[in-house]
C-alpha cells in the first residue's frame, strides 16, 4: 500500500492510519451518488483535496475526496494515489510532456505511476530542512551560502523561516 511505503521510504514522514476522525489530521472520504453530503465543501470537483498548513509547515488538516461515482475503479484508485502525494507538500507540476507517467507531471495520461523520480521529490521535500517554506530562488540562495559557509568550516548554518 503507498501510504506504508512512504511511511517507511520518507524521512520526517509519518503516516498512521486511524479510524477515528478526531485522532486524524488528514481526512479521506467518497462521495458515491449526487445526493450524498460533501463532506468537505472546499472541493467543488469530483474528486481532489484541500489542506491547511500550520507555521511550521506542517499539514494539520487535509480533505482527500474520492469520487466513488466513477465506475472504473482502477482510475479512481490511480486518481486518489497522486492527490495524497500531491497533497504532502507544495509541490510544482512539471509540464514537461516527455515524461506523463509522473505522479507530478500536468500532462494526462492513463498510466501514471508513483516512479524512482517521484519519490525523490517526496524524499528531497520532507528531508531537507533548509527548503521548507520558500521558493526556488531563495534555496538555491540559501544552499550557495551554506556550502560557502561549510567550505570556511563552519560546522553549522541556521535558517529562521518567517511568515
Amino acid at each position: 500500500m503507498l501510504i506504508h511505503f512512504l511511511d517507511k521510504e520518507v524521512d520526517s514522514l509519518n503516516i498512521n492510519v486511524v479510524k477515528d476522525k478526531e485522532k486524524s489530521n488528514y481526512f479521506i472520504y467518497s462521495v458515491n451518488t449526487p445526493t450524498e453530503l460533501n463532506l468537505d465543501l472546499r472541493i467543488r470537483a469530483d474528486d481532489g483535496y484541500y489542506l491547511l498548513w500550520n507555521s511550521k509547515q506542517n499539514i494539520y488538516n487535509c480533505s482527500l475526496k474520492i469520487d466513488g461515482k466513477n465506475t472504473n475503479k482502477e482510475n479512481v484508485a490511480t486518481t486518489m494515489k497522486i492527490n495524497f502525494v500531491r497533497s504532502l507538500g507544495y509541490f510544482y507540476l512539471e509540464f514537461d510532456n516527455s515524461n506523463c507517467s509522473s505522479y507530478f507531471s500536468y500532462c494526462k495520461s492513463d498510466k501514471k505511476e508513483f516512479g524512482l523520480k517521484d519519490l525523490e521529490i517526496v524524499k528531497y521535500h520532507y528531508s531537507y530542512g533548509i527548503c521548507k517554506g520558500t521558493n526556488i530562488d531563495t534555496f538555491e540562495k540559501n544552499h550557495k551560502d551554506a556550502k560557502e559557509s561549510l567550505k570556511k568550516n563552519h560546522s553549522k548554518f541556521y535558517f529562521l523561516h518567517t511568515n
